[in-house]
């Protein structure tokens, strides 16, 4: 019919935001030092991981994978960056940038609770997991909110940034995965779940 999908709007200072994050976390890397959000929170033992494989973990087409043999499933995600404890143990790490008017503090300041992000992290961590890496039950959101209070804008957006740890739990991914391929084998479409 010659009718196209409409185009979806860009995340450019997002995109901007992200790509500059890991400008600095690969300048942290080259001098094996924490990143600065780090050590305002007291965790300068927390430094970015170097892995000859990063820039293909980092990668959304790519990212860390895992195949899982018994589903035929592979599974994967692109992470925006990982970093590594005093005890060897990889934490991801995921940027997100915003602009709100109230600071963001904690997981009660972000869109769902910070659910939906905490997923996210956890399934970073099970992949790494599922390649055999150390992971800490820990993960961070590494938050950037433009700040919106100055008098005016010149030619620098300023942000107030913010470390939000999670605790992650990997133990509900290996039973969605059966459920999904059980879903999967099913002659008839499921009813949705709201």
């Amino acid at each position: 019919m010659g009718l196209r999908k409409p185009p979806q709007p860009s995340w450019a200072i997002n995109s901007a935001v992200d790509a500059l994050l890991k400008k600095e976390m690969d300048f942290c890397r080259k001098e094996n030092r924490a990143h600065g959000i780090f050590k305002e929170n007291g965790q300068e033992y927390i430094k970015p991981f170097n892995h000859k494989d990063l820039e293909i973990w980092q990668n959304p087409f790519t990212g860390i994978q895992f195949f899982d043999k018994e589903h035929n499933f592979l599974l994967y995600g692109g992470v925006d960056d990982v970093m590594e404890d005093s005890n060897g143990k990889l934490v991801v790490i995921d940027f997100k940038a915003t602009a709100k008017k109230a600071d963001i503090l904690d997981t009660t300041d972000v869109w769902n609770n910070g659910e939906s992000y905490k997923r996210q992290l956890e399934i970073y961590n099970w992949l790494f997991k599922k390649n055999e890496f150390p992971v800490s039950e820990k993960g961070y959101l590494l938050y950037y909110n433009g700040d919106a209070s100055k008098p005016h804008l010149g030619k620098e957006m300023y942000f107030r940034r913010t470390l939000i740890p999670f605790l992650l739990d990997t133990s509900w991914i290996d039973p969605i995965i059966s459920e999904m391929h059980s879903c999967l084998q099913k002659d008839e479409i499921p009813e949705s779940k709201p």
